[in-house]
């Protein structure tokens, strides 16, 4: 019986003796081997515009010319790992180094210059690194391609990488697809230049006029659905459940994930109820749950936020395990939908419109954690406060949630608390819908007197006061 190296080594015309001379990285893995579970790589056309991408242009500029211009980059030992899947159409393999390459020679660029304090890029988006942790299945993992320590080793590797064909007859898909797919486009998108083109910008610039247009009908359906608004043709009534989430990760690497907060608000408890002061009467129906990550409970922010993950103001905090996060996550999305006493017998499948405050970022995070909101079939909708708050001030930049707090008058302590802040976006919500209202019905009033009044409005430094009201007892996200 033939080897996989064989194989494939008769794919590219040669012997296995002479691949393995070509390759030169026997000593770790053989030609073709998957990856092993816990090994985490980087694409390497990322790592290639590192100076480029991930700089400052005047650091960059320094750094590419000491380790990556006139062919020094390649000039390293790289081990090249590829994946050349059916499962993500690609024309060309992806190609992937290690992690801890990667790492080493960021130490290399930080000792040369350490006063750029260089370290691997990361957001709430995803960092460079892919550990596809979620499958073992060969064809959602890298394959080892080789060692290369120039161009012309690199480009020959690249070139002769052998494709796994279709599935054979009997065998099914593997799990997880959506999450390898999303991972092959993020690899993609890393090695791309920062410059954009003519056409991106344009449809970039489309993009935004038409979310412009959406921002303050998003504030019109809530309105709606609270029950603040009557229905119309273009806005009908929805019997919906609001879940807001927050989601808290470690300042310093935002692959851990320490605390998830979910709030849950039925517009059912609602219904023919006075809603008070900027909503603070609805306020005792929210739902709230916090749960943390067992594995990470020691980690707490405090350099560029004061994070208080033992001081949750709704309830008590839950410790999970990391394996079991997912679980606990969709628990809340399913009946009773948090509450902890229902006279419901039967199992009701609600809509559920999911809240956050930046909600992109919300969603990756859970992602991130093995948990997709996107793929429930009753999810009606998205809904950002940041948005919200944007349409209603014609401010043209996002504002912090305690920000926003503080503008409609409602107290948040203990923010950066998950299941604080998820209470709190629910509670923005509810007050943005209320000063909607009472702002259109000012105008009104305004137009219908023929002008504005004769004292204009005294304006107040938002920043200004909250940083000096609240400076002995939390720290305000501005």
């Amino acid at each position: 019986m033939t080897s996989k190296a064989e194989r494939f080594a008769t794919l590219l015309g040669t012997s296995p003796d002479t691949l393995g001379s070509a390759i030169g990285a026997a000593h770790k893995h053989n030609f073709c081997d998957t990856s092993p579970l816990g090994m985490k790589f980087v694409p390497i056309n990322a790592v290639l515009k590192f100076p480029y991408k991930f700089m400052k242009k005047s650091q960059g500029e320094p750094v590419s010319i000491q380790f990556f211009a006139g062919g020094k980059f390649w000039d390293r030992d790289w081990d090249l790992w590829y994946i050349y899947s059916p499962f993500y159409h690609s024309e060309r393999p992806i190609i992937f180094v290690p992690l801890e390459q990667f790492n080493q020679l960021l130490k290399e660029i930080d000792g040369a210059f350490p006063s750029y304090l260089v370290r691997m890029p990361n957001n709430a988006e995803g960092s460079l690194v892919f550990p596809f942790e979620y499958s073992d299945h060969k064809l959602l993992r890298p394959h080892f391609l080789g060692q290369s320590s120039s161009k012309d080793d690199f480009e020959r590797l690249n070139s002769s990488v052998p494709h796994f064909g279709a599935l054979k007859a009997g065998e099914t898909e593997p799990e997880h697809l959506s999450y390898f797919r999303r991972d092959m486009e993020a690899a993609v998108d890393a090695g791309k230049n920062k410059g954009k083109s003519k056409a991106g910008k344009e449809a970039k610039q489309e993009a935004r006029v038409i979310q412009q247009h959406n921002m303050y009908r998003q504030v019109e359906r809530t309105q709606v659905s609270l029950g603040l608004s009557l229905p119309s043709e273009a806005i009908p009534d929805s019997d919906v459940i609001y879940i807001a989430v927050d989601v808290e990760s470690y300042e310093k690497n935002h692959n851990i994930i320490t605390e998830i907060g979910f709030a849950t608000l039925d517009t059912r408890d609602l219904k023919g109820l006075s809603h008070g002061e900027a909503g603070k009467d609805w306020h005792k129906f929210i739902r709230a749950r916090h749960f943390r990550v067992s594995e990470y409970k020691h980690y707490t922010n405090s350099e560029f936020v004061r994070g208080c993950p033992d001081k949750f103001e709704f309830g008590d905090s839950e410790f999970v395990d990391l394996k079991d996060v997912p679980r606990a996550i969709a628990s809340c999305f399913k009946h009773p939908y948090s509450a902890q006493d229902t006279n419901e017998e039967e199992e009701e499948r609600r809509n559920i419109i999911f809240v956050g405050h930046d909600t992109k970022q919300d969603i990756a995070y859970l992602r991130k954690l093995g948990y997709d909101p996107s793929n429930l079939a009753n999810l009606q909708a998205t809904q950002d406060t940041a948005l919200m708050w944007r349409a209603l001030t014609g401010e043209p930049n996002a504002r912090g949630l305690s920000h926003i707090m503080y503008a409609l008058d409602l107290e948040s302590w203990n923010t950066h608390n998950a299941g604080n802040d998820a209470v709190y976006t629910v509670h923005a919500m509810i007050g943005c819908c209320i000063k909607g209202l009472k702002d259109k019905a000012a105008k009104k009033n305004e137009d219908d007197e023929g002008g504005v009044g004769l004292l204009p409005e005294k304006k107040t430094n938002i920043e200004k006061e909250i940083k000096k009201i609240t400076k002995k007892f939390v720290e305000w996200d501005m």
